[in-house]
């Protein structure tokens, strides 16, 4: 790369060398010298040559074919054109088919006919009770003739008949951050301290609208229901309504309740329609209609 540089800057030396002399000279279209080569002299690129032009004549074209060469050799040089070697011929890979892999299918469930509608819920109104409830606490509870007499705590009272009782209680009074019960069958005031109230049940039963064979209940409390390897299934609530339904398989001390699904027998209040094997041929066994139609031996329902 250094000598190219050098070579490079002496052509550049040369080139403007040969411009100065053309310019000193001249040039005509025949390519002969149009002024004296004194010129040269006076241009201070040669000596004077008027003692001796023929040897400066002679210097004179050697310098020029000099500069020719250089000009030559400064030249660039062609630059060999690159050959690409044939390579071989380009074949298709082939694409490998996609296969579909098949899918799985889950082991199907046992299947069960759903019941048609069976039963009807109670009107809740009927659940409606009369009086409420509370567990007597002291065994020396006064009872109080009036609400006044129980307020200003007199002498008016009396005691329950028996301990440990329940009283029924239809309504109530509160003065001065007190509670007051009144007990119509006692027929007096109690303090609410002396009372543990107690909330009525929210159980009510089905009526039935048709015969049944399978059995049927309620769930007794919160509980979980089960698959046939024992994994949860979902939460039954207490008083919710299940039925039996036929399984494929046995669980013992499980209720089947749908399909790969199973309740623990304890957890249900079951009622079986089968006869008990105690009941005789005259056994009244009422169904679910109420028209006073006889079932097996019942008489006609009588009205009241």
């Amino acid at each position: 790369m250094d000598i190219l540089k050098i070579l490079m800057n002496g052509c550049g030396l040369v080139l403007n060398y040969m411009k100065k002399t053309r310019d000193a000279i001249g040039f005509g279209s025949n390519g002969n010298p149009t002024r004296p080569l004194k010129n040269l002299a006076g241009a201070g690129m040669i000596k004077d040559c008027s003692n001796n032009c023929s040897n400066n004549l002679s210097r004179y074209y050697k310098l020029l074919l000099f500069l020719v060469l250089c000009l030559s050799a400064c030249g660039p040089a062609a630059t060999p054109m690159p050959t690409t070697e044939p390579t071989g011929t380009a074949t298709a890979t082939p694409i490998p088919t996609a296969t579909a892999t098949p899918i799985p299918k889950p082991t199907s469930l046992p299947t069960f006919t759903p019941q048609a509608a069976w039963y009807l819920q109670i009107d809740p109104a009927l659940g409606v009770l009369k009086y409420q409830y509370a567990n007597v606490l002291n065994a020396r509870a006064k009872v109080y003739a009036s609400f006044q007499d129980a307020v200003g705590k007199t002498g008016n009272y009396g005691h329950l008949p028996n301990f440990p009782a329940y009283v029924a209680y239809t309504k109530t009074e509160t003065r001065d951050g007190s509670t007051y019960y009144f007990d119509p069958v006692n027929y007096g005031w109690i303090n609410g301290d002396d009372l543990q109230l107690l909330s009525p049940s929210g159980f009510s039963g089905l009526q039935l609208t048709r015969d049944v064979t399978f059995r049927f209940g309620w769930v007794l409390a919160g509980t979980q229901s089960v698959n046939a390897a024992g994994a949860a299934v979902q939460t039954y609530k207490r008083y919710q309504v299940v039925h039996e339904v036929p399984a494929a398989v046995q669980k013992p001390a499980y209720i089947a309740i749908g399909a790969d699904e199973w309740l623990p027998e304890s957890a249900v209040a079951l009622v079986n329609p089968a006869v008990p094997a105690e009941a005789g041929p005259d056994t009244c066994r009422r169904g679910p209609d109420r028209a006073g139609i006889s079932k097996e031996g019942c008489a006609p329902a009588q009205d009241g």
